[in-house]
């Protein structure tokens, strides 16, 4: 008796099962039909190659038409289109320089008569020097103390 699905390699084995669930009969199908899987799990992976293809190739296209747009002049118009589109815009890489403030602890040793008179004797350079020490070269790793505060002082 030949199927009335089309395309179906092995029919199912009776037409309860069809007309019951149809999951029942894919699971009666791919156990009772090893070409169909076979034939399954060939096309998923044709099918998965084919759309990384397809995304490898918009992503050249893309690339392609973004060096064009910059050397006409497009940029801005180039990349609404393609945001429109719900393609990628163009994409460059930047250096970007930013000031980085870092907060730590240095001790200083300052000989005073009082805790105000030792706190007044410290200055940027004293503290610049400590923190050289400790790090291996303030100046040469082109870092500036530029403000600072006394948090606490002992004797």
């Amino acid at each position: 008796m030949r199927s009335r699905f089309v395309g179906a390699a092995c029919p199912p084995k009776s037409k309860a099962r069809i007309r019951g669930k149809r999951l029942v009969w894919l699971r009666a199908t791919r156990s009772a039909c090893p070409r169909q899987s076979r034939r399954v799990a060939w096309l998923r992976e044709h099918l998965q190659a084919n759309q990384k293809a397809h995304a490898d190739w918009v992503e050249r296209i893309a690339k392609d038409a973004g060096t064009w747009a910059d050397e006409n002049n497009l940029c801005s118009e180039f990349d609404r289109f393609m945001e429109e589109h719900g393609l990628p815009p163009r994409s460059r890489e930047f250096t970007v320089e930013a000031l980085v403030t870092i907060t730590t602890k240095v001790s200083v040793p300052v000989s005073a008569r009082s805790e105000e008179v030792a706190e007044g004797e410290v200055d940027g350079e004293m503290l610049a020097r400590a923190l050289g020490r400790r790090i291996g070269g303030f100046r040469r790793h082109d870092l500036d103390l530029r403000e600072y505060t006394v948090t606490e002082v002992q004797a």
